[in-house]
């Protein structure tokens, strides 16, 4: 009878033991910076897409904006579930009454502009993965004509990546800067605009 006690009361410890539970690792945070690109494909032209074409004729504009690859600095980074490795992003609005002049303005009026980021790496099997993501407004607009580049500034992103914080992104056209801001009246129109290729463009956090 001591031996079935004993055996019962073993038996019951195990049973009402709460299961070991493994803590995840926080989602990323602090400060990173990726140089970003788009490709040059005439047939298939990625980066900054316009829909319908840009041109020297104010209408109601829709872009898109991806990129290709990415080098990350992620000197930084606290916490993820691995390292960073590259980025990836999607970049959409609507510019009302837009061409090239206005897209090229100081501050270009973007609306209903958003951004989500893909913060990628590589898992143990050397496979890639998603590390996370971010989410964002844009809260601001503006275009460089010294340096050719068009600039966005989010809201505070809504994480779970790097929550709170405020992403840059900076886009510098690889061709035809100067027709765009002299307004494209030289030109028959552009569906997609490259960037990062010749002139530097970059997507920051701090």
């Amino acid at each position: 009878m001591r031996f079935v006690s004993l055996l019962a009361a073993a038996v019951l410890t195990i049973v009402s033991s709460p299961p070991s539970t493994v803590a995840m690792p926080p989602p990323p945070d602090g400060t990173i910076s990726c140089a970003i690109f788009s490709d040059v494909n005439a047939a298939h032209p990625k980066g900054i897409l316009f829909r319908p074409q840009i041109d020297a004729n104010p209408r109601n504009l829709g872009i898109a904006v991806t990129n290709l690859g990415s080098s990350c600095d992620t000197a930084g980074v606290l916490g993820g579930k691995a390292p960073i490795t590259g980025v990836a992003f999607k970049l959409t609005g609507r510019l009302r009454n837009g061409n090239c002049a206005a897209l090229t303005s100081p501050i270009p009026a973007f609306e209903n502009a958003r951004l989500l980021v893909t913060w990628r790496g590589v898992n143990a099997a050397g496979k890639p993965m998603t590390v996370s993501r971010s989410r964002a407004h844009i809260a601001f607009a503006s275009y460089d004509t010294d340096t050719h580049t068009l600039t966005f500034i989010t809201e505070p992103l809504t994480g779970p990546a790097f929550v709170a914080k405020t992403l840059k992104v900076h886009l510098g056209f690889d061709y035809y800067a100067d027709v765009f801001e002299a307004g494209c009246a030289s030109s028959n129109g552009f569906v997609a605009q490259s960037f990062g290729t010749i002139v530097p463009s970059s997507i920051e956090v701090q």
